[in-house]
């Protein structure tokens, strides 16, 4: 019997965004495949910590959830010792987290999604982050959400070695990929009154996401010109400035409309939309660019580390590359687009759906337990590391 403990703990942290996703996908499709293929032989218990609501009340039926307590930085060390003894009483062979966790004295296989705080050399501001350089110095092997990621764990962690056969990009559902039609389209522009061509922005931020390029190239761009006959509408994200706001209102027609939206309602936005703009510097995987592109909506964007593994699935056409880092880029890049009204076509999200709306249980799981003949308990030495942990303040 193969038992895999999996800690739920990015679900105490927070239940929408796409590292929850992943796993909330991820855990439904081996839950079903451990259900049909009972030869596996393979047990699973998922920790619950926190609130943790999705997954407390999703039913899966070979999938042993099982609640323990809240994690807090503040006690990172003892809650390492804890897992560690949770998991040899479960008879353990295998210990992941969804969040930089560790169990001692077990076997760990790490999981990877970004680098973006190595990348930004912040790595060591932030107790999250601190723990998460403890927790990729301690594994001895790691999954990774795309090439790009497997690629960066070599570079930022040399004794990890990348490997295309753990590359696991997010199982993505077929529902994101199911045309919106006319009724539907109508009723959500209705809703939020968006009766006009715009330019989609999800997850506003003005650091590596890089939104505040475009007030820089408005900011740029002559006032006396007549506006662009876009608007822009956000979802997510920080709220845009009163400097943003202006500038958004001078050289757009229809300006600026901020909407927190669920997930039908994001898919909705896509498709409608004239464009995603999207010119990210790090991404672990890049979902809104998928989405959007899944939808029908051309996008803006870099091409920057795992994007370009979204993009190589479209035609050239149905994309615009900037570098983002030179504003003079954007405002042509949007006017290019505008004008063309290209759509990406059916033959490109046939490719995209074929890429990333599969089913990686069974391969997971073969991974799985081809790593558990050679991954390692943490080691000893990086025990003092979480120390620095403990006791931080709140």
């Amino acid at each position: 019997m193969t038992t895999i403990v999996i800690d739920g703990i990015f679900f105490q942290i927070n239940e929408w965004s796409g590292i929850a996703k992943y796993w909330f996908n991820l855990l439904a499709d081996i839950d079903k495949h451990l259900d049909q293929n009972p030869q596996q032989n393979v047990r699973i218990f998922l920790l619950l910590r926190g609130k943790s609501n999705i997954l407390r009340t999703t039913q899966y039926k070979r999938i042993h959830k099982l609640p323990i307590s809240f994690f807090d930085y503040r006690s990172a060390f003892s809650d390492f010792a804890q897992l560690g003894s949770l998991c040899r009483e479960l008879d353990a062979s295998a210990f992941i987290s969804s969040y930089y966790t560790l169990a001692y004295g077990v076997p760990n296989i790490g999981m990877a999604y970004d680098f973006i705080p190595e990348h930004l050399n912040t790595i060591h501001t932030h107790h999250s982050w601190i723990a998460k350089a403890v927790y990729m110095e301690s594994v001895t092997c790691t999954l990774a959400i795309s090439e790009s990621t497997a690629r960066d764990a070599s570079l930022f962690y040399p004794h990890l070695e990348s490997s295309l056969e753990d590359v696991f990009y997010p199982p993505t559902k077929a529902t994101e990929f199911k045309p919106i039609d006319s009724s539907e389209a109508r009723h959500f522009r209705k809703k939020f009154s968006l009766a006009f061509p715009y330019i989609a922005i999800i997850g506003n931020r003005a650091n590596y996401k890089n939104i505040g390029l475009l007030a820089t190239a408005l900011a740029r761009r002559p006032s006396n010109l007549q506006p662009l006959p876009l608007g822009v509408v956000m979802t997510s994200g920080e709220e845009p400035s009163q400097e943003e706001l202006s500038l958004f209102s001078r050289h757009f027609s229809f300006g600026v409309h901020r909407h927190n939206l669920k997930s039908d309602e994001l898919t909705c936005l896509l498709h409608e939309a004239e464009m995603l703009f999207y010119p990210s510097l790090l991404e672990g995987f890049g979902y809104p660019i998928l989405e959007a592109m899944a939808q029908g909506c051309p996008v803006i964007t870099t091409g920057s580390t795992s994007i370009s593994e979204i993009l190589r699935h479209a035609q050239p056409d149905e994309y615009r590359i900037i570098s983002g880092y030179d504003s003079e880029e954007v405002l042509p890049a949007i006017i290019s687009l505008a004008h063309g009204r290209q759509r990406v076509s059916t033959e490109t999200i046939s490719r995209l759906k074929k890429a990333f709306c599969c089913d990686h249980s069974d391969r997971f799981l073969s991974r799985i337990k081809d790593l558990i003949q050679t991954a390692q308990p943490p080691l000893d030495d990086y025990l003092p590391a979480c120390l620095v942990l403990d006791g931080l303040p709140a």
